[in-house]
């Protein structure tokens, strides 16, 4: 404790270390994911057909299915990188992307993910890795024969390839 002389008052100032800041980033464990949920729901895509058209829609589902695996990888290099808000743009991107399509398990995660980042909280990226691959795997695996019904026949052995693509390596 030191004591200072201001104004001919004396103040007492007592430090416990280093101030700080409200801002400080906390490392947090990663969302559990709700296998509750179902992994695609039709209702977002016949909207968007209604709005937009089935084209429109076969299109888009193609292409969330295409860009999974990547959006997947930015959510975790920006959360290995530390960066919160590359993070939060990742994430929320995913998050619009997946409500969109219908992919209603990624959603709910990248919401989890999305209130952690805003209270900077930052989720171990590995854990997000193994639960986002987990679910990327049943969205392109749902997604691929969902598409194959209703545009080109050989979609869904694409869509198996890209799982097997968005398949964590394995730990050692």
């Amino acid at each position: 404790m030191r004591s200072r002389l201001l104004n001919g008052m004396v103040l007492r100032v007592t430090r416990t270390g280093p101030a700080k800041p409200s801002s400080t980033l906390r490392r947090n464990a990663a969302p559990i994911l709700d296998e509750s949920l179902p992994v695609l729901d039709p209702a977002p895509l016949a909207v968007l057909a209604d709005d937009a058209g089935d084209t429109a829609a076969q299109r888009f589902l193609a292409e969330y299915l295409d860009l999974l695996p990547s959006r997947v990888s930015k959510v975790i290099g920006s959360l290995t990188s530390s960066d919160v808000g590359a993070s939060r743009d990742a994430v929320v991107s995913l998050m619009a992307t997946s409500a969109m399509a219908g992919a209603v398990r990624m959603e709910h995660y990248c919401r989890q993910l999305e209130d952690r980042l805003a209270d900077r909280r930052l989720p171990d990226a590995a854990a997000v890795l193994v639960e986002m691959s987990k679910t990327s795997r049943l969205i392109l695996r749902e997604g691929g024969r969902v598409h194959s019904e209703t545009a080109e026949p050989g979609r869904a052995a694409a869509a198996e390839d890209l799982a097997s693509a968005a398949a964590p390596a394995a730990m050692p």
